[in-house]
């Protein structure tokens, strides 16, 4: 499905909507929208002249030359939002987060995970300026899209561009008379080796990569890339979140969600990617 340069911003008239519109400012020249849509889902006991009052109010606020429209919808937030991605194709749709297991949250999860467009997820207290980027994924050929959009936005802002992936330690290396430490250690220069090929076919030209490559150990992949992205700075995390089918989605899909879960400090920028559809095996073989 081709995406419209628009951006869609999900509004609800308190406080954070001004680290929303921060935030749609900070990804302009990223992204270079034409035009930003705002969309309110009302409650019934609000009258749609202070809607209209409030929707205006941040009109004023918004710093761009892009066009400008706004909708107030009625009905259900997650599926009014969602639908109006559908209909709409925006290129980025930015939502907010207050807490874990919040209704924005919850929004949030799910567009990245049935949505067609990228999704930025803005914490309750985000940095405005983004000095650290954390990309995380693996080397096929479905990062590349998430990847290219990480380093687009380290070189614009100057940013250090972190390169994480989690590589796990296969069960079955007692059958084949192997100490786990040495096949951790292999499947860390498996790993290195693989991440060399990856930057050899990606441009990053002007920008500093940095490579860190962590082993997954018991904890889940977005529990430990949390943990590592907070504790390495980072501002934003970028990670891919589309080009897979159904039951590929089972396997990898968890990840993205939990990162938008259970993140409460950084962006959290779900890239989408319109390429052909990846395999079940292909999505094993990518772990």
């Amino acid at each position: 499905m081709e995406t419209k340069d628009n951006f869609l911003i999900s509004v609800d008239f308190s406080k954070q909507d001004y680290s929303l519109i921060e935030a749609a400012s900070l990804m302009t020249e990223i992204y270079k929208p034409s035009k930003f849509q705002l969309i309110n889902v009302k409650g019934k006991n609000i009258p749609s002249s202070i809607l209209m009052e409030e929707l205006v109010r941040i009109e004023k606020d918004f710093d761009s030359k892009a066009e400008f429209d706004f909708d107030v919808l009625e009905g259900d937030p997650k599926t009014e939002i969602y639908n109006k991605s559908i209909q709409d194709k925006p290129k980025l749709v930015i939502v907010g987060k207050k807490q874990a297991n919040s209704n924005e949250s919850r929004i949030a999860e799910y567009l990245t995970e049935k949505g067609a467009s990228d999704v930025l997820v803005v914490p309750p207290t985000p940095k405005f300026n983004i000095d650290t980027v954390l990309f995380t994924g693996d080397f096929s050929r479905h990062s590349e899209v998430a990847f290219q959009r990480a380093v687009r936005i380290a070189r614009k802002k100057g940013a250090a561009l972190i390169f994480m992936h989690v590589y796990d330690v296969p069960a079955g290396h007692t059958r084949l008379n192997i100490s786990y430490r040495q096949f951790a250690r292999t499947m860390k220069q498996h790993a290195e080796n693989r991440l060399k090929i990856f930057l050899k076919k990606n441009h990053t030209k002007g920008v500093k990569i940095i490579p860190h490559l962590v082993e997954k150990g018991n904890s889940s992949k977005a529990n430990l890339i949390l943990r590592e992205s907070k504790k390495l700075g980072a501002d934003m995390i970028v990670v891919g979140a589309r080009g897979r089918t159904n039951m590929a989605h089972l396997v990898l899909g968890s990840t993205t969600k939990g990162l938008v879960k259970g993140n409460e400090y950084a962006y959290v920028l779900a890239v989408k990617s319109q390429g052909t559809p990846m395999s079940l095996m292909d999505a094993i073989s990518h772990i």
